[in-house]
């Protein structure tokens, strides 16, 4: 059965901790929540996950933002099948958020040169290699010259996850509890855990 989640308390309030820890993390490196698994449909049909810093959330929306060397192959996977979920666990908080919906890659130039310009020059060099990510090389450090002539924008991509339905996990000794909120319909329902 399915309820509004701001009529059953219990929801409510496992909805709110879930989105205070997830729009927390962008702005906190020690944050759990800040390193999502990201899952994609391989080229191959198989599964594929890796994990990425989250740069913006919105709890509202349950909308992120990550950045990604646009020769990645996560991004070829995407420009076939834009299906994704991102993984979040808080061991602290005993707390699981699944967030399964899709990518799309920003094509607005202008919102793209804005996040970049905002990137740490300590970031920069990550998207400088002379070959795509995952290249066979014959020594750790090949291919990235932190003095490469290009900046690296020329390879970075901003991706914009939007989910469809956000599954929240909340393990505990007096009884795991699992809600299921489907984000265009803003109801959800209690699932066995």
């Amino acid at each position: 059965m399915s309820e509004r989640p701001e009529l059953d308390p219990g929801a409510h309030a496992l909805i709110s901790r879930a989105s205070e820890l997830f729009s927390a993390a962008p702005g906190n490196p020690q944050s759990p929540f800040r390193y999502p698994v990201l899952a994609t449909i391989g080229r191959d049909g198989s599964p594929n996950g890796r994990i990425l810093v989250l740069r913006t959330a919105d709890p509202m929306a349950w909308q992120v933002t990550l950045h990604s060397d646009s020769r990645a192959e996560k991004v070829s996977e995407l420009a076939g099948n834009d299906a994704a979920m991102l993984v979040f666990y808080d061991h602290e908080a005993s707390l699981q958020l699944r967030l399964k919906g899709a990518i799309d890659r920003s094509t607005d130039s202008a919102v793209r040169e804005a996040i970049w310009a905002e990137l740490p020059a300590s970031n920069r060099p990550n998207y400088r290699a002379s070959l795509p990510t995952g290249s066979p090389i014959s020594a750790a450090g090949d291919g990235i010259d932190p003095a490469a002539a290009q900046s690296g924008y020329e390879n970075f991509d901003v991706l914009t996850f939007s989910a469809k339905t956000v599954d929240i996990l909340q393990l505990s000794r007096n009884g795991n509890r699992r809600y299921r909120l489907d984000v265009a319909l803003g109801t959800g329902s209690w699932l066995v855990p």
